[in-house]
This record gives structure tokens, sequence and C-alpha cells, in this order.
């Protein structure tokens, strides 16, 4: 009992959201790995230059700003060649970067537009400044932010070709992966939605609130433009307000899906339509930031109801998911107003969540069309005999070359008056088994009446009959069973062979049977009791 009830611990829930936790963690950490810095380290305290003056600036840094707003730090250094300028995480929308106020490298628009805060940015210092003292500068231009949340630090490009390639894809391309994985999710759904009648409802729903998600997590994707910056408001507020609304569609969906109806969706579409109305209503780029953070908080009330739900289905895959993703959630949002250096994994718990509550839905559809299967197998079997029935001759598709037999059990009224139902039934079994032995793979059998068979030989393989036969006879020594049969070769439709067979079978039981079956009779009558 004791070792059952552990069983039953690390099975549940509690351990389900601590597994969440500790892959949280162990995500946490290995991203965080990859900002370690792999050559030197350059120095924390560098020289903001203004208009003004300059003074001293401590890197790493992060603050808002109330306008589109630039910074410009620099810093003495020496690089050997082959040197490389790498910059982990840079908060704002433009950087450039230069060399004794020579530009030589710049990331984004010079409209300031761009969405760069994803990147992880390598630039090739040129050699003709290695070797000497060069004042090193970068200058950042930000809509709503500005910050250096990361030190930057000098590698010898060739001895890390494979690194800056990787981290680029991570950080830069990882997105449009997780875009084809959505659209592809998405389109899954949609097509079960068109089969399962039963919950289409909860396929459109989470079908639609995952593409939302999608372009929710446009505004974590590298990009050097978004226009002007009254299109760059706009796009903001629709990329936000998709990500609001999102979760309350998989809410609704989740809903639907387990308890027919929604009761939790229709109090947080309140919330979650404040929470759009926030956004909606910033005038500024600045505002728009410091507003997210409060229409944040209004919309994550989808993701609370959602995880009770998953917490009292008891689906240890959604409860896992949501509780990772409340993770991700709390570790940005404490990245979104910290100075100190965090990274915003918000967007992989998005992926989570998606992933998990559609896997629901699929597993589930999975064992729906398993259902299915096996119904329909089930209508296209003969339940006595295991052949298939009439009715799969409406899909049963034939080529010039097959062959048809057309069979008929003779007296078979009889056999069942003197001998039983349950010797009739015997009988066509027991024929069945016989045709099956000598026929092969991808040949049909096909009971289409009480007594009526037909076998479909593919290939032009035609089966020995009269092996059939005797094999047939030999299994009902006890009881006088027989039958007649017509064979065509099938060279133009089905209908065709079949009415051709008919009319052979029907000569064959106009001659009375094969000689030997009437030899084979008159033994049974000489051996039956009177």
């Amino acid at each position: 009992m004791h070792t059952y009830r552990i069983r039953r611990f690390f099975q549940g829930r509690i351990p389900t959201i601590l597994l969440a936790l500790l892959s949280y963690i162990a995500t946490y950490l290995l991203i965080q790995e990859f900002y370690r810095p792999r050559g030197e380290t350059l120095p924390h305290t560098w020289t903001q230059v203004s208009s003004s003056g300059s003074f001293q600036q401590e890197i790493p840094f992060y603050k808002l700003v109330d306008a589109p707003s630039q910074i410009r730090l620099e810093q003495k250094i020496n690089f050997p060649v082959g040197s490389g300028l790498v910059l982990p995480r840079v908060s704002g929308n433009r950087l450039v970067v230069s060399i004794n106020g020579q530009p030589i490298s710049s990331i984004g628009a010079p409209g300031g537009t761009g969405n760069i805060w994803t990147g992880f940015h390598w630039v090739d210092l040129p050699d003709e400044f290695s070797g000497k003292e060069i004042t090193l500068g970068i200058e950042i231009l930000g809509a709503y932010d500005l910050g250096i949340r990361e030190l930057p630090y000098l590698v010898k490009t060739r001895e890390h070709v494979f690194y800056r390639w990787f981290t680029g894809v991570l950080f830069g391309e990882l997105y449009w992966l997780v875009v084809g994985v959505i659209l592809a999710l998405a389109a899954l759904q949609s097509y079960y939605a068109r089969i399962d009648t039963r919950l289409r409802r909860a396929y459109w729903l989470n079908t639609a609130g995952v593409l939302l998600g999608g372009v929710y997590l446009f505004d974590f994707a590298m990009r050097t433009d978004t226009g002007s910056m009254a299109f760059y408001l706009w796009a903001r507020k629709i990329m936000l307000s998709a990500g609001y609304v999102a979760p309350l569609l998989m809410l609704m969906a989740i809903e639907v899906y387990t308890r027919k109806r929604t009761v939790f969706a229709r109090f947080t579409a309140i919330s979650t339509a404040l929470a759009v109305g926030l956004v909606m209503y910033a005038p500024t780029l600045a505002q728009l930031k410091s507003l997210s953070l409060y229409s944040a908080g209004l919309a994550q009330l989808n993701w609370l109801f959602l995880f009770i739900i998953a917490y009292r289905t008891r689906h240890n895959v959604i409860v896992f998911a949501v509780a990772f993703f409340y993770f991700t959630l709390i570790g940005s949002m404490i990245s979104m107003i910290s100075s100190n250096s965090h990274i915003f994994m918000i967007q992989i718990g998005y992926v989570f969540a998606f992933v998990s509550v559609v896997y629901n839905m699929i597993e589930d559809f999975g064992r729906l069309h398993e259902d299915f299967r096996t119904a329909y197998q089930q209508s296209r079997t003969d339940p006595l005999t295991g052949a298939f029935n009439r009715f799969v001759m409406d899909e049963v598709k034939v080529q010039p070359g097959d062959s048809l037999v057309l069979i008929d059990m003779n007296d078979f009224k009889d056999i069942n008056d003197r001998y039983g139902h349950h010797a009739g039934d015997r009988v066509l079994v027991e024929w069945v088994k016989s045709a099956q032995m000598h026929t092969h793979e991808g040949d049909m059998i096909i009971r289409t009446g009480g007594d009526e068979f037909i076998i479909l030989i593919r290939n032009g393989n035609q089966s020995n009959m009269e092996r059939v036969l005797e094999d047939f006879q030999l299994r009902l020594r006890d009881i006088p069973a027989a039958f007649a049969y017509g064979i065509e070769r099938i060279e133009t439709t089905l209908h065709d062979a079949i009415q051709n067979a008919d009319q052979r079978m029907y000569a064959q039981k106009r001659r009375t049977k094969s000689s030997w079956i009437r030899t084979l009779w008159r033994r049974q009558k000489e051996v039956s009791p009177p």
C-alpha cells in the first residue's frame, strides 16, 4: 500500500508542476549559458557622450524612455587581427557600431522601428584598426527603451564560426520555425474540425487562438524595420492584443472540449477586453510599454483558469505546459521591470502551451478516429463468417485481368430444416475458412446474401475450385453440403463479370451438381439414419 501511494504521488499533478519548474530552471540555465562570454569581456564602465557633456555609464543597464531617444557609449580598446565584437542583448530599435567615430556596422533601419532586442549580434572588426588603441562607439536608438543587458566581449571570429551560426539561428531565426509549427497545428486542427462535428466548435476556437498566438509571437521576431513610428505603434498594439485574445480563445476551446459550455471564459472576456482597451488607448510607444505591464496582468487570468481546468482534468501534459508557461511569465515580467539581466522566455512558454492544448485535442481525435475505423471495419464485415459483407461492393476496385467466382449453396434450406440453423451457420463458417485457405493476400471473400458468396481473385490468379470444394467437404463429413459456382475473368466492369458468372453458376445448378457431388449426396443418404 505504501509503495502504491508513492507511485500515485509521482504520477500526480504536484510532481508534474515540480517537473515544470525544474524544466524551466534547466531551460533558463541552458539559454544563460549561451550568453556567457566566450572571449575577452569589455569593461563595465563606459563613457556616455551627449550634447550636454559626458559621464560614466555602467553596463549592464536598462531604462524606459518617454519618447524616441538615443544613447552613445564609447570605450578605449585594443584588439588583435581577426576579432569580432559580440553584443548578446541590446534593448532598442537600431544599433550602430563605430570605430574612431566612423560607422562600421548598423543593425536596424534609420527610422528606428526595428526589432533587435531578441537578436545575438556579431560585428566583425576591421583588421586595419587592429593592434592599436581605438575608440569603440556603440550608439543605440530606442523608441521606448534603451539598454545593454549583457556585457559586450571580443572573440576570435574564426574560432567561433559554429557558435556564431548557432546563436544566430537560435535567437534570430528560430521564430520562423515556430511560426511554421503553429501554421501546421492550425491546419491540422482545421482538418479535424471538418471531420469531427461533435467538437467542431472547440477545434475552430483553438485554431483561432493558435493563429493569434503566432501573431503575438511576431513581436519577438528579429527584424530591421517596421515602417513609420505610427505604423510601428499600431503593429505593436495588434501584436499585444493578439497575445491577450489568444489565451481567451484557447480557454473557450478547452472549456467547450471538456465541459461543453463556457464558464470561466465569460468572466475573462471582460478582463481581456479591458487589456485590449488599454493597449489600444496608448497614444505613444512609451505609454504602450508602460500600460502593457497592467494589460498583461489582466490577460493572464485566462491562463490562470486554463491551468485550473487542466488541473481538474488531471491531464499531465497540459498541467506541465501551463505551469511551465507561468514560470516563463513570472520570469519575463521580472525582466520587463528590472534593470538587471533576466532572460525573456515567455515566447517559449507560449509554444509549450500551444502544443500541449493541441496535443490533447489531437490525442482525443486519435481515439475518436480509432473508434471510427473500428466501426467502419465492422460495418464492412459479416459478423458470422468474418468475410466482407455486401456493402463493400460499392468500394471494390477491379482491373482487367482480375477474376471473379460466384458461389451459391445447394439446398441450403434443407440443411437448416434437417440439421438446424446452427448447422447452417457452421456450413457458412466452414465454407469461408476453406476459401480463405485457398486464396491469396489481396483476394476478397464477400458474403452477398444468406448463402451466396463472391470471391474476387487479383491478377488472374484463379483458385483451384475443386480443391476448395474438396477441403470444404472434408470439413463437413457429417452434413451433405455442396454448392454451385461460376468463374468469370473480368474484362470490362465488375457488374458485367457478375452477370456472366451468374449465368455460368445457374447453368451448373441445372446440371444437378457435378457427378462426384451426386455421388457424395448418395453416400451421405446411405449412411444417414432413416
